[in-house]
């Protein structure tokens, strides 16, 4: 008997299911160029934007540097910070707007010296562009203080003895010292035992640290001088009323040091601050760093004469 063997033909594919596929991966294809075209161009048109500053913690008008960065693509119009002011903090000179091209784009950069006569924790605040006020840049926060804090890990060293020595040069040349001494001496001596003169009276001169500091005050106030020599002189008759009445030695001593011996005095904590940013802001005029205004040297001696009016007060209650 023959065996029946069944065979089973394939349907031919129509023309309307060619079309329906080719549709369909006309649309796979559409959309995956879409979004790479779309991640191309979104990469070329991102902004970045960017704040630093080279110390966090400063004390009472010391500067630091406030670097500024924009990172805009090559298509975007040219744009970058507009800053006049910063609270809190004074803008002592700008550098120049530094502009770089990039592969993304162009970059543009600049620095601002500023300083801070508040203490405390200051804060600068975020920037953003002209154009657009959704991007800005972090804050920082900046430490404003009187001295710098104290580090519990740095190193410690021992104090050395002074180790001294003599050359023989110096071994040479001894002998010439002790002859001129036993010379001195003898002269002295004879000196002492030969003189007919009656001893002079001395001429005592009283002297009243806080009204020569108040007259020099007055007389500074009148005259027109430049701000650096104003500064200089005002500086000088603080110190030297200082030495007269309270002993304290400055004259070849730095601002931060006068400023670490007047704690001693008991100041009330706004005076003392109002005193210290005083004595600061002479040291930035004295040496060109800031143009100070007739109005900022009127504060600055009125604010030396009633501290040296309230030192005279305390030490005249303590004798």
């Amino acid at each position: 008997m023959a065996e029946i063997v069944e065979v089973h033909h394939l349907p031919k594919p129509s023309w309307t299911t060619f079309q329906m596929n080719y549709r369909r991966a006309r649309q796979i294809f559409f959309t995956i160029a879409c979004i790479c075209f779309s991640e191309i161009g979104f990469s070329q048109s991102i902004i970045r934007l960017g704040a630093s500053a080279d110390k966090h913690n400063i004390l009472l008008g010391e500067q630091l540097v406030l670097t500024l960065k924009a990172e805009l693509p090559a298509n975007a119009p040219p744009s970058f910070f507009e800053i006049d002011s910063i609270p809190h903090f004074e803008i002592l000179s700008s550098g120049p707007i530094d502009t770089i091209t990039t592969e993304n784009g162009i970059s543009i950069s600049q620095q601002l010296y500023i300083t801070s006569f508040d203490s405390g924790s200051r804060v600068i605040p975020s920037f953003n562009l002209p154009r657009n006020r959704r991007m800005v840049t972090p804050a920082i926060t900046i430490e404003v203080g009187y001295s710098q804090p104290f580090d519990p890990d740095a190193a410690y060293h021992d104090i050395k003895d002074i180790i001294g020595g003599e050359t023989q040069e110096d071994l040479n040349t001894t002998w010439w010292y002790l002859a001129g001494a036993a010379l001195i001496l003898v002269l002295i001596l004879v000196y002492i035992f030969d003189k007919r003169k009656k001893p002079a009276t001395p001429v005592l001169v009283k002297v009243n640290a806080y009204e020569i500091a108040m007259e020099q005050l007055k007389e500074l106030q009148q005259k027109d001088l430049d701000p650096k020599i104003y500064f200089t002189r005002l500086s000088y008759i603080f110190r030297e009323y200082l030495e007269k009445r309270k002993g304290i030695y400055s004259m070849q001593k730095t601002t931060d040091d006068l400023v670490i011996q007047l704690k001693e005095l008991n100041i009330p904590a706004e005076d003392f601050a109002e005193l210290s940013q005083t004595l600061r802001l002479s040291d930035y005029v004295k040496f060109a760093k800031y143009p100070a205004s007739r109005q900022e040297m009127d504060e600055s001696l009125h604010i030396i004469k009633t501290r040296i009016q309230a030192i005279d007060k305390t030490t005249t209650n303590e004798l």
